[in-house]
C-alpha cells in the first residue's frame, strides 16, 4: 500500500514537471507577429503639435506589448497582465517633422518585468505636416464691355506665395459655359486676362475664386447688340417742269460746296423724265444752280440743300419761264405819183426823199393849175 502512494504521488510530480516544463516550451515555439497602421492625416500649426492615431494589431495571450516614439516609449501592456486586445488603439500628439513609430512584444516567462526581453514586431514611419497659412488677400473681376464684345480679367493681390484661382464664365440666357481657366498666382500684385473677344447678346455672370480669399469674386454684366452703321452720304434729285406742270428735259445742273463754293460733282442733264441725280455726295450743304435752260425757256434761281443722317435724299424742283420776245413792226409808206405806186424803203435817208417829193408834187400841183387857168381864158 505504501508503494502504491509512492508511486501515485511520483506520477503527480512527474505529471506536474511536464506542465511546467511545456509551459515555457509554448510559449518558445508560439508564433508572434505585429504590425502598425498610422494615421497622421491631422496637420498642426506651427510650434504646435498634431493629432496621431497609431493601431497595434499582433498576436494575443500570454505576450506582452510596448510601442516607443522617436525612442521613448508611449505605452505598454499593464504589469501582471497579458495583451487581450488586439487592435491596441494608442493617441499620440507630435509635432511638425518626421517620427518612427517601433512596436515590441516580450515573452512574459523570460525574466522579471523590468528586464523583459522585447523585441521588434513592426516599424512605421510617420510624418506631420504643417497646417497651411491662410494668407489674407484680395481680388477681383474687371470686365470692359462694348457691343458684342468684353474683355474680362482677374486680379489678386497680397498672396506673396501663389495661390490657386479657377474661372468660370457663363451664358445665364442659355445656361451654357462658355469659357473656363484656372492656375497659380506667381506674382504679387497679379492679373490675367481670361477673355477677350466677341460675345453674343445676353446676360452673362463670371465666377472666381482664390484660395486666398475664400470666397466668389464674380460679377454679372450684359452684352448689348451692335447698331448698323449709319450712311455717311446721300444724293440730291432735280425735277425740271415748265409752269404748267410738263417735265423738261435737257436742263443743265452742277453742284457744289456751299462753304467753298468748289464743285462737287460734274454738270448734269436731266433726261426725258425731267430729272437729274447726283448721288455718293458727302453729308454736307450744297448750292444747286441751273447752268442750262432748255430751248425757249430761262435759268431757274439757285437753291440750297442739305444732306444729313435725317436728310440722306433730298428732292428740289425747278420751275422754267417761257422766255419773252419783244417783235417791233414798221409800216412802209406808199406813195401814189401819176397813177404809179412804188413802195419806198424806209430808212434814215428816206425823209430827205419824202420832203424832196412833196415839194415837187406841190410844185406840180401849181404848174397844174396855172395851165388849166391859161386854157380856160383862151
Amino acid at each position: 500500500m505504501k508503494r502504491k502512494k509512492i508511486a501515485i504521488l511520483g506520477a503527480l510530480i512527474t505529471i506536474v514537471s511536464m506542465v511546467i516544463l511545456l509551459l515555457p516550451l509554448n510559449a518558445l515555439f508560439a508564433t508572434y507577429w505585429g504590425s502598425l497602421e498610422v494615421d497622421a492625416s491631422a496637420c498642426a500649426e506651427e510650434g504646435g503639435t498634431a493629432p496621431v492615431t497609431i493601431n497595434m494589431s499582433g498576436y494575443t495571450g500570454n505576450i506582452k506589448w510596448r510601442l516607443d516614439v522617436d525612442g521613448s516609449e508611449v505605452w505598454r501592456t499593464p504589469i501582471y497582465t497579458y495583451q487581450g486586445t488586439s487592435p491596441q488603439v494608442v493617441n499620440v500628439n507630435l509635432g511638425v517633422g518626421s517620427h518612427t513609430a517601433t512596436f515590441y512584444m516580450a515573452n512574459t516567462f523570460v525574466s522579471a518585468p523590468d528586464n523583459w526581453n522585447w523585441w521588434v514586431a513592426d516599424t512605421e514611419p510617420i510624418n506631420v505636416e504643417q497646417c497651411s497659412v491662410e494668407e489674407e488677400c484680395e481680388g477681383d473681376v474687371s470686365v470692359e464691355t462694348s457691343c458684342e464684345y468684353a474683355k474680362i480679367t482677374v486680379n489678386v493681390s497680397g498672396s506673396n506665395e501663389g495661390t490657386d484661382w479657377t474661372f468660370e464664365l457663363k451664358n445665364q440666357d442659355t445656361d451654357t459655359v462658355i469659357g473656363t481657366d484656372s492656375g497659380t498666382t506667381d506674382a504679387n500684385p497679379w492679373s490675367k486676362v481670361v477673355w477677350d473677344g466677341a460675345l453674343a447678346p445676353g446676360n452673362y455672370r463670371t465666377t472666381f475664386f482664390a484660395d486666398c480669399i475664400g470666397i466668389d469674386k464674380g460679377q454679372e454684366f450684359e452684352i448689348v447688340a451692335c447698331e448698323e452703321p449709319g450712311p455717311e452720304s446721300g444724293a440730291i434729285t432735280v425735277v425740271k417742269r415748265d409752269p404748267g406742270g410738263t417735265l423738261l428735259a435737257g436742263a443743265g445742273f452742277t453742284v457744289s460746296y456751299l462753304s467753298s463754293g468748289n464743285p462737287a460733282a460734274p454738270e448734269g442733264f436731266t433726261d426725258g423724265s425731267g430729272m437729274i441725280t447726283f448721288s455718293g455726295l458727302p453729308f454736307d450743304t450744297y448750292k444747286i444752280s441751273e447752268t442750262t435752260a432748255p430751248a425757249g425757256f430761262g435759268l431757274a434761281p439757285d437753291q440750297i440743300v442739305t444732306l444729313g443722317v435725317d436728310s440722306v435724299a433730298v428732292s428740289v424742283n425747278y420751275v422754267d419761264s417761257p422766255t419773252t420776245t419783244t417783235v417791233t413792226t414798221t409800216t412802209t409808206p406808199t406813195i401814189e405819183v401819176l397813177g404809179i405806186t412804188e413802195e419806198l424803203p424806209f430808212t434814215g435817208q428816206s425823209m430827205w426823199l419824202y420832203i424832196i417829193g412833196a415839194i415837187m408834187l406841190a410844185l406840180a400841183g401849181g404848174l397844174t393849175f396855172v395851165l388849166r387857168a391859161i386854157k380856160s381864158k383862151a
